[in-house]
């Protein structure tokens, strides 16, 4: 498996991918993207728009994805600042096990090469099970953010 920036074109499939796990978290109950306004705030012209800026991110195995994020240098949800990659819109297809703690992994590779001291991301707050999985990977609290209806628990993982 391997990381690699994602093209226009692989932007739709990724959007697909995201709507195929807002259903999934309808099916089982789950609260995250499906308790907001997730595809009004982030449609497939924001994907679209990641990918053209290099911005969107493929987990690939041979030319399938497996997962996608948008990785970024700097997010408003984290106003300190500080020497971090952001990991945004994390998404894995539901039949790739591992895929999602992969995409971790190759991010904390690159954040290295970047000389960033850590990674970040965001979860909903009310979503224990994503929470839980997160601090499995490493990752512990760092405040809360909210966006429109969205309230999440802000978590780092340090590198070094």
């Amino acid at each position: 498996m391997r990381l690699r920036n994602a093209d226009r074109a692989e932007a739709v499939e990724v959007f697909r991918m995201i709507e195929e796990r807002i259903a999934w978290m309808e099916s089982c109950g789950k609260r995250s993207w499906n308790s907001s306004d997730y595809l009004s705030i982030f449609p497939i012209s924001y994907f679209e728009m990641m990918a053209d800026e290099g911005l969107l991110y493929v987990l690939v195995e041979g030319d399938d994805i497996l997962a996608a994020a948008v990785i970024l240098e700097s997010d408003d949800r984290w106003p300190e600042g500080g020497s971090a990659l952001y990991i945004h819109n994390l998404v894995a297809r539901s039949d790739s096990r591992g895929a999602g703690r992969k995409l971790i992994e190759h991010t904390e590779e690159l954040a290295r090469k970047r000389g960033k001291a850590e990674i970040r991301l965001d979860a909903a707050t009310d979503n224990a099970s994503l929470l839980s999985y997160y601090h499995a990977q490493g990752f512990t609290d760092s405040g809360f953010c909210a966006v429109g209806t969205y309230e999440g628990t802000r978590l780092r993982k340090l590198l070094y």
